[in-house]
């Protein structure tokens, strides 16, 4: 599977079911592995049209 590169958190899934909800389609999948390397850093939010960071 590709990966991101200098990802804080990979994960990856097997697509368990697809759910069509309005214009969207919302994937649902099971977690076959999940890897958190050694990397520093803090998440990535997204809120009310930017990038944040929590303090």
């Amino acid at each position: 599977a590709p990966l991101v590169g200098g990802a804080l958190a990979t994960l990856e899934c097997r697509t368990e079911q697809r759910v069509t909800a309005g214009d969207h389609t919302l994937v649902i999948g099971r977690v076959l592995t999940a890897r958190v390397p050694s990397a520093d850093g803090g998440p990535l939010l997204y809120f009310k049209g930017r990038y944040r960071h929590l303090a």
